[in-house]
Protein backbone atom coordinates (compact mmCIF):
# COMPACT_ATOMS: atom_id res chain seq x y z
CA UNK A 1 0.00 0.00 0.00
CA UNK A 2 2.95 2.23 0.94
CA UNK A 3 4.42 1.57 -2.45
CA UNK A 4 1.42 2.31 -4.58
CA UNK A 5 0.59 6.04 -2.65
CA UNK A 6 4.31 6.54 -3.29
CA UNK A 7 3.72 6.05 -7.25
CA UNK A 8 0.37 8.20 -7.25
CA UNK A 9 3.13 11.07 -6.11
CA UNK A 10 5.21 10.54 -9.05
CA UNK A 11 2.77 10.03 -11.45
CA UNK A 12 2.87 13.41 -13.18
CA UNK A 13 -0.17 12.72 -15.39
CA UNK A 14 -2.37 12.59 -12.66
CA UNK A 15 -0.69 15.45 -11.08
CA UNK A 16 -3.02 18.26 -11.98
CA UNK A 17 -6.11 16.33 -11.01
CA UNK A 18 -5.14 14.71 -7.51
CA UNK A 19 -4.01 17.79 -6.22
CA UNK A 20 -7.47 19.29 -7.08
CA UNK A 21 -9.21 16.45 -5.83
CA UNK A 22 -7.47 16.10 -2.51
CA UNK A 23 -7.30 20.23 -2.15
CA UNK A 24 -11.44 20.17 -2.52
CA UNK A 25 -11.89 17.28 0.03
CA UNK A 26 -9.38 18.77 2.65
CA UNK A 27 -11.03 22.76 1.80
CA UNK A 28 -14.63 20.95 2.04
CA UNK A 29 -13.59 19.58 5.64
CA UNK A 30 -11.22 22.43 7.42
CA UNK A 31 -11.89 25.61 8.76
CA UNK A 32 -11.57 28.63 6.58
CA UNK A 33 -9.03 29.86 8.53
CA UNK A 34 -7.33 26.45 7.87
CA UNK A 35 -8.36 25.70 4.41
CA UNK A 36 -6.98 29.25 2.98
CA UNK A 37 -2.83 27.80 4.30
CA UNK A 38 -3.43 24.84 2.41
CA UNK A 39 -3.49 26.91 -0.81
CA UNK A 40 0.69 27.38 -0.78
CA UNK A 41 1.47 23.21 -0.28
CA UNK A 42 2.48 21.67 -3.56
CA UNK A 43 0.81 18.20 -4.89
CA UNK A 44 2.43 15.40 -2.88
CA UNK A 45 2.58 17.16 0.26
CA UNK A 46 -1.38 17.19 -0.18
CA UNK A 47 -2.31 14.17 -0.91
CA UNK A 48 0.19 13.24 2.61
CA UNK A 49 -2.18 15.32 4.39
CA UNK A 50 -5.16 14.07 3.37
CA UNK A 51 -3.44 10.43 3.93
CA UNK A 52 -2.92 11.35 7.05
CA UNK A 53 -6.36 12.91 8.16
CA UNK A 54 -7.72 9.61 6.47
CA UNK A 55 -5.81 7.74 8.63
CA UNK A 56 -7.13 9.83 11.98
CA UNK A 57 -10.71 9.57 10.71
CA UNK A 58 -10.65 6.11 10.46
CA UNK A 59 -8.78 5.72 13.76
CA UNK A 60 -11.74 7.99 15.32
CA UNK A 61 -14.75 6.15 13.66
CA UNK A 62 -13.14 2.67 15.23
CA UNK A 63 -13.02 4.30 18.41
CA UNK A 64 -16.37 5.19 18.75
CA UNK A 65 -17.60 1.40 17.05
CA UNK A 66 -15.37 -0.66 19.50
CA UNK A 67 -14.88 1.76 22.51
CA UNK A 68 -10.55 0.89 22.29
CA UNK A 69 -8.32 3.17 21.00
CA UNK A 70 -6.33 0.54 18.86
CA UNK A 71 -2.38 1.08 18.88
CA UNK A 72 -2.87 5.07 19.48
CA UNK A 73 -3.43 5.66 22.89
CA UNK A 74 -4.35 8.85 24.56
CA UNK A 75 -6.65 11.24 24.15
CA UNK A 76 -6.10 13.83 21.67
CA UNK A 77 -4.86 16.80 22.55
CA UNK A 78 -6.81 20.76 22.17
CA UNK A 79 -4.92 21.27 18.73
CA UNK A 80 -5.24 18.61 15.87
CA UNK A 81 -2.44 18.73 13.24
CA UNK A 82 -2.96 17.69 9.96
CA UNK A 83 0.85 16.74 8.95
CA UNK A 84 2.03 17.52 5.31
CA UNK A 85 5.14 15.30 4.73
CA UNK A 86 8.26 16.69 2.13
CA UNK A 87 8.36 15.02 -1.11
CA UNK A 88 11.06 12.18 -1.45
CA UNK A 89 10.86 11.66 2.01
CA UNK A 90 9.58 8.13 3.14
CA UNK A 91 5.57 7.84 2.43
CA UNK A 92 5.36 6.24 5.63
CA UNK A 93 1.91 7.84 7.63
CA UNK A 94 3.89 8.27 10.68
CA UNK A 95 7.44 9.06 9.62
CA UNK A 96 7.03 12.31 7.97
CA UNK A 97 8.89 15.31 9.07
CA UNK A 98 5.92 17.25 9.79
CA UNK A 99 4.81 20.38 8.58
CA UNK A 100 1.74 21.27 11.04
CA UNK A 101 -1.56 23.00 9.99
CA UNK A 102 -3.06 24.21 13.29
CA UNK A 103 -6.60 24.26 14.43
CA UNK A 104 -7.15 26.91 17.18
CA UNK A 105 -9.97 26.28 19.60
CA UNK A 106 -12.56 29.13 20.45
CA UNK A 107 -11.44 28.62 24.21
CA UNK A 108 -7.69 29.22 23.40
CA UNK A 109 -9.15 32.88 22.46
CA UNK A 110 -10.59 33.22 25.56
CA UNK A 111 -8.01 32.06 27.37
CA UNK A 112 -5.89 34.78 26.20
CA UNK A 113 -8.46 37.24 27.38
CA UNK A 114 -8.51 35.72 30.36
CA UNK A 115 -4.79 36.36 30.97
CA UNK A 116 -5.09 40.03 29.59
CA UNK A 117 -8.08 40.44 32.19
CA UNK A 118 -6.02 38.83 34.90
CA UNK A 119 -2.58 41.07 34.10
CA UNK A 120 -5.28 44.54 34.12
CA UNK A 121 -6.59 43.15 37.58
CA UNK A 122 -3.15 43.01 39.03
CA UNK A 123 -2.20 46.29 37.70
CA UNK A 124 -5.21 47.72 39.36
CA UNK A 125 -5.17 46.42 42.70
CA UNK A 126 -1.42 46.96 42.79
CA UNK A 127 -2.48 50.89 41.98
CA UNK A 128 -5.61 51.15 44.54
CA UNK A 129 -3.64 49.29 47.31
CA UNK A 130 -0.58 52.14 46.75
CA UNK A 131 -4.14 55.26 46.70
CA UNK A 132 -4.68 53.27 49.78
CA UNK A 133 -1.85 53.38 51.65
CA UNK A 134 -1.26 57.19 50.54
CA UNK A 135 -4.96 58.30 51.53
CA UNK A 136 -4.33 56.79 55.25
CA UNK A 137 -1.28 58.21 55.74
CA UNK A 138 -2.03 61.57 54.68
CA UNK A 139 -5.33 61.43 57.29
CA UNK A 140 -2.97 60.04 60.01
CA UNK A 141 -1.15 63.08 59.19
CA UNK A 142 -3.73 65.79 59.47
CA UNK A 143 -5.64 63.69 62.52
CA UNK A 144 -3.45 65.02 65.67
CA UNK A 145 -3.90 69.06 64.07
CA UNK A 146 -7.52 68.20 63.28
CA UNK A 147 -8.35 66.51 66.69
CA UNK A 148 -7.03 69.48 68.19
CA UNK A 149 -9.02 71.92 66.29
CA UNK A 150 -12.20 69.93 67.04
CA UNK A 151 -11.42 70.32 70.87
CA UNK A 152 -10.42 74.07 70.58
CA UNK A 153 -14.24 74.32 68.38
CA UNK A 154 -15.85 72.87 71.52
CA UNK A 155 -14.06 74.87 74.15
CA UNK A 156 -15.33 77.81 72.32
CA UNK A 157 -18.84 76.60 71.72
CA UNK A 158 -18.99 75.97 75.72
CA UNK A 159 -16.70 78.77 77.36
CA UNK A 160 -17.93 78.43 81.09
CA UNK A 161 -16.33 75.10 80.65
CA UNK A 162 -13.08 75.79 79.50
CA UNK A 163 -12.47 78.91 81.81
CA UNK A 164 -13.05 76.66 84.38
CA UNK A 165 -10.48 74.37 83.24
CA UNK A 166 -7.59 77.40 83.61
CA UNK A 167 -4.55 77.12 81.74
CA UNK A 168 -3.37 73.95 83.29
CA UNK A 169 -6.50 72.18 82.38
CA UNK A 170 -6.57 72.99 79.20
CA UNK A 171 -2.83 72.19 78.39
CA UNK A 172 -3.97 68.73 80.20
CA UNK A 173 -7.05 68.38 78.18
CA UNK A 174 -4.82 68.96 74.87
CA UNK A 175 -2.40 66.74 75.50
CA UNK A 176 -4.64 63.65 75.98
CA UNK A 177 -6.37 64.91 72.80
CA UNK A 178 -2.82 64.59 71.45
CA UNK A 179 -2.26 60.96 72.73
CA UNK A 180 -5.71 59.64 71.60
CA UNK A 181 -4.73 61.26 68.51
CA UNK A 182 -1.63 59.70 67.56
CA UNK A 183 -2.84 56.09 68.77
CA UNK A 184 -5.92 56.49 66.17
CA UNK A 185 -2.98 58.20 63.67
CA UNK A 186 -1.13 54.50 64.06
CA UNK A 187 -3.91 53.24 64.19
CA UNK A 188 -5.15 54.16 60.52
CA UNK A 189 -1.84 53.45 58.72
CA UNK A 190 -1.86 49.67 59.36
CA UNK A 191 -5.57 49.71 58.11
CA UNK A 192 -5.75 48.92 54.53
CA UNK A 193 -6.77 45.67 54.86
CA UNK A 194 -9.38 46.68 57.74
CA UNK A 195 -11.43 49.05 56.15
CA UNK A 196 -14.47 47.83 53.92
CA UNK A 197 -13.39 49.99 50.50
CA UNK A 198 -16.13 50.12 48.24
CA UNK A 199 -16.28 47.77 45.31
CA UNK A 200 -18.69 49.10 42.97
CA UNK A 201 -16.97 50.52 39.28
CA UNK A 202 -19.56 53.92 40.20
CA UNK A 203 -17.96 54.25 43.69
CA UNK A 204 -18.60 58.34 44.96
CA UNK A 205 -16.32 60.13 47.01
CA UNK A 206 -19.69 59.88 49.60
CA UNK A 207 -18.57 55.88 49.57
CA UNK A 208 -15.10 56.56 50.64
CA UNK A 209 -16.71 59.22 53.22
CA UNK A 210 -18.99 56.29 54.58
CA UNK A 211 -16.01 53.88 54.25
CA UNK A 212 -13.74 55.96 57.14
CA UNK A 213 -17.00 56.70 59.42
CA UNK A 214 -17.83 53.13 59.74
CA UNK A 215 -14.27 52.39 60.55
CA UNK A 216 -13.24 55.45 62.80
CA UNK A 217 -16.44 55.76 64.50
CA UNK A 218 -17.18 54.31 67.16
CA UNK A 219 -14.30 52.70 69.82
CA UNK A 220 -12.03 54.63 68.18
CA UNK A 221 -13.15 58.06 68.25
CA UNK A 222 -14.86 57.49 71.32
CA UNK A 223 -11.62 57.36 73.45
CA UNK A 224 -11.09 61.14 72.05
CA UNK A 225 -14.82 62.34 73.45
CA UNK A 226 -13.86 60.75 76.57
CA UNK A 227 -11.36 62.77 77.00
CA UNK A 228 -13.38 65.88 76.56
CA UNK A 229 -16.18 64.80 78.67
CA UNK A 230 -13.86 63.68 81.46
CA UNK A 231 -12.99 67.42 81.44
CA UNK A 232 -16.21 68.87 81.61
CA UNK A 233 -17.33 69.07 78.01
CA UNK A 234 -21.12 67.70 76.77
CA UNK A 235 -20.41 65.55 73.89
CA UNK A 236 -24.05 65.14 72.90
CA UNK A 237 -24.41 61.70 74.28
CA UNK A 238 -27.45 61.96 76.35
CA UNK A 239 -29.31 58.96 74.08
CA UNK A 240 -30.12 55.52 74.12
CA UNK A 241 -27.15 54.45 71.96
CA UNK A 242 -25.31 57.10 74.05
CA UNK A 243 -23.67 57.84 70.65
CA UNK A 244 -21.42 61.14 70.93
CA UNK A 245 -21.81 63.76 68.17
CA UNK A 246 -18.35 66.01 69.14
CA UNK A 247 -15.96 64.39 67.38
CA UNK A 248 -17.15 62.55 64.13
CA UNK A 249 -14.69 61.23 61.11
CA UNK A 250 -15.61 63.83 58.69
CA UNK A 251 -14.16 66.35 61.36
CA UNK A 252 -10.82 65.17 61.15
CA UNK A 253 -9.45 65.39 57.43
CA UNK A 254 -10.14 67.10 53.99
CA UNK A 255 -12.23 65.58 51.80
CA UNK A 256 -10.01 66.43 48.86
CA UNK A 257 -7.73 63.83 50.01
CA UNK A 258 -10.31 61.04 48.90
CA UNK A 259 -10.48 62.33 45.20
CA UNK A 260 -7.57 60.28 43.78
CA UNK A 261 -8.64 57.10 45.97
CA UNK A 262 -12.00 57.06 44.64
CA UNK A 263 -11.18 56.60 40.97
CA UNK A 264 -8.62 54.20 41.89
CA UNK A 265 -11.44 52.04 43.75
CA UNK A 266 -13.58 52.42 41.08
CA UNK A 267 -10.98 51.20 38.13
CA UNK A 268 -9.89 48.41 40.65
CA UNK A 269 -14.20 47.35 40.52
CA UNK A 270 -14.39 48.13 36.45
CA UNK A 271 -11.13 45.32 36.16
CA UNK A 272 -12.40 42.52 38.70
CA UNK A 273 -15.56 43.06 36.74
CA UNK A 274 -14.19 42.17 33.13
CA UNK A 275 -11.87 39.58 34.79
CA UNK A 276 -14.91 37.72 36.29
CA UNK A 277 -16.83 38.08 32.86
CA UNK A 278 -13.78 36.98 31.20
CA UNK A 279 -13.49 34.21 33.34
CA UNK A 280 -17.26 32.76 32.86
CA UNK A 281 -16.65 33.21 28.74
CA UNK A 282 -13.72 31.21 28.83
CA UNK A 283 -15.53 28.46 31.42
CA UNK A 284 -18.33 28.47 28.71
CA UNK A 285 -16.18 28.20 25.56
CA UNK A 286 -14.18 25.49 27.27
CA UNK A 287 -17.13 23.25 28.14
CA UNK A 288 -18.62 23.99 24.61
CA UNK A 289 -15.03 22.97 23.09
CA UNK A 290 -14.98 19.46 25.36
CA UNK A 291 -18.85 18.80 24.57
CA UNK A 292 -17.18 19.09 20.89
CA UNK A 293 -15.17 16.32 21.02
CA UNK A 294 -15.77 12.95 19.86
Amino acid sequence: MKRLRCTLLLVGSVVDDLEALVLAVLMDRLPLDTAGELVQIDTADLVIGHLNWRAASSRRSRVRRTGRAGPMRGRRTAREHLHFGRRGERCGLTKLSAVPVTVDRMSDQTAAAVREAEAAAVQARAEASQLKRQCLSAIADLLPGQADAVAKRLAHAQPATTKALGPSGVKALRDQIAARAAEIAADLREAENLVEWPRSDEAAPRDVRSAFFNYLYGRRLAALARVLKDHGYDVHDDNAQGAQSAVLPQYLYDEKILDPLVDGLASLAAAEKALAQAQAAHDLQTVDDLWADD
